[in-house]
């Protein structure tokens, strides 16, 4: 794909991991369902059981680096679509058949403040943890994935 974008599946990952030293993924693991969440001044992580790209890190000994960003949900609006709506529904149904979640959101404009596509001027703090070494495990054990997965939670 464009400028090294590659699919988000198991895959992909363990292609691009395994294709030579210095190789790096980026993987943002709340995904299509932490998007629809994504509200101004709120701050909804859909993580606890996210363990797949543990998993992939094991099988491959790449290190993990956490990082995390603050306030990257203050920049846009999203359109109310609480749980039950007919909007949620139909961005769920598309992100299920789909892989994706489609957002309806909306930011400031050039000449107004109001209404437009630009991001709101917020600020964003990215704060980017040690990185984590993991020793190459062919086929982990529930336990290390569990074990690996709580270190990173905790850095």
């Amino acid at each position: 794909m464009s400028m090294g974008a590659c699919a988000v599946n198991r895959k992909s990952c363990v292609n691009v991991l395994q294709s030579g030293a210095g190789q790096s993924i980026a993987i943002v693991i709340g995904g299509a369902e932490e998007a629809l969440e994504a509200k101004p001044k709120a701050v909804t992580l859909v993580m606890k059981q996210r363990k797949g790209f543990i998993k992939v890190a094991l099988q491959t000994g790449a290190s993990l680096v956490p990082v995390y960003a603050f306030g990257e949900n203050d920049v846009f609006d999203q359109v109310d679509n609480p749980h039950g709506s007919l909007l949620r529904r139909m961005q769920t149904q598309v992100k299920e058949k789909m892989g994706f979640a489609p957002v309806v959101f909306h930011g400031r404009g050039i000449f107004n403040y109001t209404l437009g596509l630009l991001p709101h001027r917020q600020p964003i703090s990215v704060i980017i943890g040690e990185p984590i070494e993991v020793e190459k495990v062919t086929d982990p054990t529930s336990e290390q994935i569990n074990d690996l997965h709580a270190r990173y939670f905790q850095s």
